[in-house]
């Protein structure tokens, strides 16, 4: 594992604070409205798409803030991915 974060920390090294997000995204666990109301700290799993919002709803699906390439293309750190990971700002 550390590894693989040493890995990242290369190819994403302007990314700061971002590294933890990738990692969510991969694992499919993280802050995202579904996972918090499934855990008991919201009301509601519904993205502002109105689909439920699960971390792979976000990268892959929504039509808001997906990302073009899904998953895969978002671990290529190219110019685009770096860019989304900064802007993406529905994860809590």
């Amino acid at each position: 594992m550390t590894q693989q974060i040493s890995f990242l920390a290369m190819i994403f090294p302007d990314v700061s604070g971002k590294l933890n997000l990738l990692n969510r995204f991969q694992s499919g666990t993280g802050r995202c409205a579904a996972s918090l109301h499934q855990w008991g700290y919201t009301d509601s799993p519904l993205c502002i798409c109105g689909d439920i919002q699960s971390m792979s709803h976000i990268v892959n699906d929504c039509p808001v803030n997906k990302f073009d390439g899904g998953l895969l293309e978002l671990h290529t750190a190219s110019d685009a991915a770096k860019e989304w990971l900064r802007r993406v700002n529905c994860i809590r």
